[in-house]
């Protein structure tokens, strides 16, 4: 705990990049530490001297380090001291030096651990409690007592510091679009930078892992979606996150929905139509995806699983080669976002049925849904919503969500998201966002183990 108190709020930083350097690293845990007495060095001083005459010889400098307390060191490392329980260190001889932490058995080896420290951070109030002799339990309250902490920091939150927007889908996407313009959007309500980080991957569980592994403080957001929230927890068995448990629900900001188009010299005018068709030549229709246990697979699953029809699935790396092969007539139907039928549907190289939807798309208005044409319990929308590491202060989480619904019911906001081909999703207080979260992974799961889709192999 202590060192990463010592790293966000003091200056300190350490990385441990060797077995040795992690043994040494362990003086810093401040935790069953055995020795005698030492001393803690803050500015540099002559060599050979002894710590009371470099302090009364050169005074204040640059640096940081360790000696034995006041004895000064033959290596070289004479430095203005002050006696601090030797239980800090590992051994007699273990020092903390501005090139990193060492031992010296027999002679200086310095451990590849890198330690920094500023003046004027010891000065808040470290160092009195060092000069004290205090034991690590005063070491840690003098910490504890200049850091902001619990309800402190969050109501201080952001502070200036950026915030990193991870997103687990590559630049240029729809998914991509709609949350730079969020970022941008985010980082004026804020008054902070917000840096969109694309971690792309596995069909979104490179960043979902990324982000679910976070320090949980509210500087890491992450893209949520129905494909790494609800999908994917049911077509990889084997996951290092549980989505809903290792992520803390934010707000809505955004959702996508899509619609139902085929080939454009299909012999179907309507729904009914394909319905029909479907049923009369079970098995020969078929249907074109990005890919298995994409959405747009997973779709058209929920129309085959109401209607009881019997269709070929043709998946495809990307949509774009999906999208060519349904021009070209080289597949029936497919399950597509509403933005992309309408480009498509204006020339006549695709026909366009309904939106997947139980209500119109703002896009392509005079369509209807499924629900104007009977049909319930159906509606694929993909939805982004923004979420952080699981115990992120609940005061971070509201401070977030507030400036994200103002967003959202902002003009502007619905003007920049409906020109992706996106709408604005309806505000949710975090709680509610949770349970819905929870309710699409149980609803599109249910699609999933029923049409049997797997990705693990």
């Amino acid at each position: 705990m202590l060192p990463s108190l010592l790293s966000s709020e003091y200056g300190l930083r350490h990385t441990v990049v060797s077995k040795a350097a992690c043994k040494h690293a362990h003086a810093l845990r401040l935790a069953a530490c055995r020795g005698n007495w030492g001393g803690i060095r803050l500015q540099g001083a002559g060599e050979g001297k002894s710590a009371r005459t470099a302090q009364r010889a050169s005074g204040p400098q640059s640096g940081s380090g360790v000696t034995k307390g006041g004895l000064g060191n033959p290596e070289g490392w004479g430095a203005t001291a002050q006696a601090i329980p030797r239980r800090f260190l590992r051994s007699p001889y273990e020092s903390i030096t501005g090139n990193g932490l060492s031992s010296r058995p027999g002679g200086w080896e310095t451990a590849r651990t890198t330690i920094t420290t500023t003046e004027t951070t010891m000065k808040k109030g470290l160092l009195p409690a060092l000069r004290r002799g205090a034991t690590w339990v005063g070491l840690l309250s003098a910490v504890l007592a200049i850091t902001p902490t619990g309800a402190a920091a969050a109501d201080s939150f952001p502070g200036g510091r950026p915030v990193t927007l991870v997103v687990p889908w590559p630049v240029g996407g729809v998914t991509d679009a709609a949350s730079r313009i969020l970022a941008k959007e985010l980082g004026e309500q804020l008054g902070t930078a917000i840096v969109v980080e694309n971690r792309s991957g596995a069909n979104g569980r490179v960043g979902t892992d990324y982000a679910a592994s976070a320090r949980p403080d509210g500087y890491t957001l992450f893209v949520a979606s129905a494909e790494t929230h609800a999908i994917n927890p049911h077509v990889y068995s084997s996951m290092t996150y549980e989505p809903v448990k290792a992520f803390a629900a934010v707000a809505p900001f955004a959702l996508n929905p899509f619609s139902l188009v085929s080939r454009g010299d299909l012999k179907a005018e309507s729904l009914q139509d394909i319905i029909a068709l479907a049923k009369a030549r079970p098995g020969e229709l078929t249907f074109a995806s990005w890919g298995v246990g994409s959405t747009s697979q997973i779709g058209m699953e929920m129309l085959k699983a109401r209607d009881g029809l019997q269709l070929l699935h043709v998946p495809f790396q990307g949509e774009a080669p999906a999208v060519n092969a349904l021009m070209a007539g080289q597949v029936d139907l497919m399950v597509l976002p509403a933005a992309r039928a309408k480009a498509l549907s204006a020339d006549g190289k695709i026909k366009v049925y309904s939106t997947m939807t139980s209500e119109r798309s703002f896009v392509m208005p005079d369509v209807p849904s499924l629900k104007d044409l009977g049909v319930d319990g159906i509606d694929v929308v993909n939805w982004f919503a923004i979420v952080v590491p699981a115990g992120t202060p609940d005061s971070v989480v509201q401070r977030l969500a507030t400036a994200i619904d103002a967003i959202v019911e902002s003009p502007a906001a619905r003007t920049s998201f409906r020109a992706l081909g996106v709408d604005v999703h309806p505000a949710m207080a975090p709680d509610e966002l949770q349970r819905f979260i929870q309710s699409e992974t149980e609803r599109w799961g249910e699609v999933i183990s029923n049409a049997d889709i797997s990705l693990d192999g």
